[in-house]
């Protein structure tokens, strides 16, 4: 996890691959099936899964949001 990234305090990564990307203070990515690269993930967002997933995932997600990816 994090090659090439900048991970904030507090950043909460389970279960998940990211390269190339930004994450910001107190941001939670939990059980992401595919890989994120080239993303900024804000302060506070919340990223998840549920039943159906994209092929692919390019991120651009601002402060407070929360996400819910399918699985």
């Amino acid at each position: 996890d994090g090659h090439y990234s900048s991970i904030v305090n507090e950043v909460e990564l389970i279960h998940t691959d990211i390269d190339l990307s930004v994450i910001l203070e107190v941001a939670k990515v939990i059980n992401i099936p595919q890989r994120i690269v080239d993303s900024l993930i804000g302060q506070r967002a919340f990223l998840t899964t549920t039943k159906k997933r994209p092929k692919a995932l390019r991120l651009l997600i601002g402060d407070d949001s929360t996400i819910e990816l399918m699985s």
